[in-house]
């Protein structure tokens, strides 16, 4: 693993952590967002998983490093893996090596409205949370809004219909994951559903913002129904583990056993998960 830097980090920074595999056509557009934001001290770890194509040493040096340089408060973390693990495996390394107080997951086109992280970083300051998460808008390549998701109510019953919270929409504060929580590298799908339920399973508490304050960028119809239907037996298998789940919880809360119910439904979420990706 090759580690490169420009910049320095401060301890109130956002740590932004973005995995890329051979896809660099809109990540200088993502960073890009990502340096327009209204919050001052920002730290971007792109972790390059293993790409073949040699192209992105050339966007680096030439759009990319020059944009951090030019922008006060600002870091960038090259991380070079030597083959490909996946993008999971890229997310936790960007935990291992961030250094800021929050972290903000992005694939590498997705975008930022400018004010995401000054919103959400007092969202969970001031609410005294540690995961704030916000509504998204799905865009088509031109930057054209197609629909806008809204990520109110319960998110285990998001996760249950294998709704995607969008792996952007969520800031979270770093002491809730570092050492704590890890993104599932057996999964081949839906990682972000699982990693977030478990996440909202573990701390139970969560601020939301009700604006769309991130884009996901709809390449292709197939991807986002693919996303977002439960026309896939992966999906049907999920709904069917995390209802019996929820079931448990609410079984256990209302006996008063919420404290040791949060670690076992945990455990035994991460179990079916486990099992689950070990199966495909």
């Amino acid at each position: 693993m090759k580690v490169r830097e420009w910049g320095k980090c401060t301890k109130n920074a956002v740590s932004v952590v973005i995995p890329v595999y051979n896809r660099f056509e809109m990540i200088a557009k993502t960073v890009r967002s990502v340096l327009n934001q209204d919050y001052c001290s920002i730290e971007i770890i792109i972790i390059n998983d293993g790409s073949t194509d040699s192209g992105f040493e050339v966007l680096l040096h030439t759009q990319i490093v020059s944009m951090v340089k030019d922008r006060i408060g600002a870091k960038l973390k090259y991380i070079e893996l030597e083959r490909n693990h996946g993008a999971c495996f890229a997310r936790n390394v960007g935990i291992k090596e961030s250094c800021g107080k929050f972290i903000q997951f992005l694939d590498s086109d997705d975008l930022l409205h400018e004010n995401k992280f000054s919103i959400q970083t007092k969202d969970i300051e001031s609410n005294n949370v540690l995961i704030s998460v916000s509504d998204f808008s799905i865009v088509d390549e031109s930057g054209k809004v197609i629909r806008t998701e809204k990520n109110c109510g319960s998110l285990i019953t998001k996760a249950i219909l294998s709704r995607s919270i969008f792996t952007a929409a969520p800031l979270v504060r770093s002491s809730a994951i570092k050492n704590t929580i890890m993104w599932s590298e057996n999964l081949p799908r839906l990682q972000d559903v699982d990693f977030w339920t478990r996440v909202i399973l573990l701390y139970q508490k969560w601020s939301y913002v009700e604006i769309p304050l991130c884009c996901y960028v709809d390449h292709s119809s197939s991807r986002i129904s693919s996303q977002y239907t439960k026309r896939n037996l992966m999906k049907m298998t999920r709904a069917f583990n995390l209802i019996k789940i929820d079931y448990l919880f609410k079984v256990f809360a209302n006996n008063g056993l919420r404290g040791v119910t949060l670690s076992l439904i945990a455990s035994l979420y991460l179990i079916f998960s486990q099992l689950w990706g070990s199966f495909k």
